[in-house]
């Protein structure tokens, strides 16, 4: 799984790296940046989990939760590159690691 996670991975660095500027906010309506991103947070949550949680977490409850808390804050994000969207993203996963870990 973890191969097919890092090629879905570096896909979505690829949609997200297209040019530097990060042009925010994406459009609610845009189901193939929602479907992409979903793939690199299930990315980021599996790489987060890893063998620490002895499997008591799902990388997929951790995206889901992560993609409901950008949807209502991605107004809200300030960045302008794609690597501040990148690191911001990362953090709310990493963030619900631990809060969901706890």
């Amino acid at each position: 799984m973890h191969e097919k996670v890092e090629q879905n991975e570096g896909q979505v660095r690829q949609f997200l790296a297209k040019s530097d500027e990060v042009s925010l906010p994406y459009s609610k309506d845009d189901s193939e940046f929602w479907h992409q991103l979903r793939t690199f947070l299930l990315g980021v949550a599996d790489r987060e989990l890893g063998a620490g949680f002895g499997g008591k977490l799902d990388a997929s409850d951790i995206a889901q939760k992560s993609m409901l808390e950008i949807q209502s804050s991605l107004d809200n994000f300030r960045g302008k590159t794609n690597a501040e969207f990148r690191a911001w993203l990362t953090r709310i996963v990493e963030r619900n690691v631990i809060d969901v870990g706890r």
